[in-house]
């Protein structure tokens, strides 16, 4: 089964993802390639930040904003208090929170092997997608340790 029925997420960057939050408005929704040219990524790429946002609950499964992703977005003046909020989001997920609390507790961080590990286990993914997607995570790891 799928962490909470949305795919593993495969988007490196945080901080892209703040930054197509706030191109959204609040009523509608950006398409891929709406995405795809206002960020200047390609369309594979602004499909994993779509599903990544799924996955974080700021938009719903038609990538209109949810409820949450409609507050974060309120924030959007307050990039501190946003980073702060989805910063919890994050560590919300069972994963994240793991790879973070290894952190804590060892200031080093977990290899992507052992990553890939966590992801199998809390995951359908096979072992050579949930490495790669380790990558994910030790990027959103490291963007949640520079806020505080």
């Amino acid at each position: 089964m799928d962490i909470e029925g949305t795919s593993f997420p495969q988007a490196n960057s945080v901080d892209r993802i703040i930054q197509i939050l706030i191109l959204m408005d609040t009523n509608v929704s950006l398409s891929e390639n709406q995405i795809s040219a206002r960020m200047g990524i390609v369309l594979r790429q602004s499909r994993y930040y779509l599903y990544a946002m799924r996955f974080l609950d700021i938009l719903d499964e038609r990538n209109n904003l949810s409820d949450y992703g409609r507050y974060l977005r309120q924030l959007k003046d307050r990039i501190r208090e946003l980073s702060i909020e989805l910063k919890s989001k994050i560590l919300s997920k069972p994963v994240f929170s793991e790879v973070y609390l290894h952190f804590a507790q060892n200031h080093t961080y977990l290899g992507r092997d052992a990553i890939a590990g966590l992801i199998v286990a809390n995951s359908n993914l096979c072992y050579s997608t949930s490495f790669r997607r380790a990558t994910t995570v030790s990027k959103w790891i490291e963007w949640c340790m520079l806020i505080r």
